[in-house]
């Protein structure tokens, strides 16, 4: 099975067994703990997207309200809190199952709300007043596809647009072993259920860094300008970057 084939499939196991601790991977929610607090886990995404508005206010930036697009959907904890803010929003997730999950959850929320499954942001058409995407380059199949895919994004932001993405950017020895996701793939090659691996404490999530200095290439590659990087230790031996940056309209 090739390494991308491999990670959907391993997403489609988390949408089944767990969604929303695969999307918030809160180790006291694990096995379904999120559920009785659907209503908090929605709320987060909202005070993500504030926090987003509160440094653009402060960097001075004020984007369109046309359209955004949230790569990585997962079940539309940030969607929804998109759909209130912009005419039209797209989530895409590379899990169909995630993509049901999130339509069903987000139905009746108000706004124009399309969800799509893909791997990378290209599903979507056309480009965008905001491109967000968290917790979700760090889970891809190798660095290089991480590479890639901030790239990717930065392609469909719009003039006068903003880039919202978080990547680990350091990242030790020891966060690299993830021995449960390397016993989980064993297991899964040996034809063992997945319910039953993650029963057993185990999961699938991958986890790799983009250094610093290679992100704010990419993005100055594609004619975008970094505005904040906040430096953020998310655990030990991994700081991630929170990266806020913007496409200058032409004589801005």
């Amino acid at each position: 099975m090739r390494g991308t084939d491999r990670h959907r499939r391993d997403w489609e196991d988390l949408a089944a067994v767990d969604p929303l601790w695969a999307v918030l991977s809160d180790p006291d929610r694990r096995g379904g703990g999120w559920e009785a607090e659907r209503a908090a886990f929605y709320a987060s995404g909202e005070a993500e997207v504030r926090a987003l508005e509160g440094v653009l206010r402060e960097e001075g930036v004020t984007p369109g309200r046309g359209r955004a697009l949230d790569f990585g959907c997962g079940v539309g904890r940030i969607t929804a809190a998109m759909a209130a803010r912009f005419d039209a929003v797209v989530g895409v997730d590379h899990s169909a199952r995630m993509v049901e999950i999130a339509h069903a959850a987000t139905a009746g929320r108000g706004g124009d709300v399309t969800y799509l499954a893909g791997a990378t942001p290209d599903v979507a058409e056309g480009v965008f007043d905001l491109v967000w995407s968290r917790l979700v380059i760090q889970h891809q199949p190798s660095a290089e596809l991480a590479r890639r895919l901030v790239g990717a994004l930065a392609d469909r932001v719009g003039p006068g647009g903003v880039l919202r993405i978080q990547l680990p950017v350091v990242l030790g020895w020891r966060r690299r072993l993830q021995p449960r996701r390397r016993v989980y793939a064993l297991g899964r090659r040996l034809g063992v259920g997945h319910e039953r691996l993650y029963g057993r404490g185990l999961n699938p999530i991958r986890m790799v860094a983009v250094p610093e200095e290679r992100v704010r290439a990419i993005l100055a590659e594609r004619g975008l300008e970094v505005v904040r990087l906040e430096r953020v230790r998310a655990a030990p031996g991994q700081i991630d970057a929170e990266v806020t940056a913007v496409r200058r309209r032409s004589g801005g």
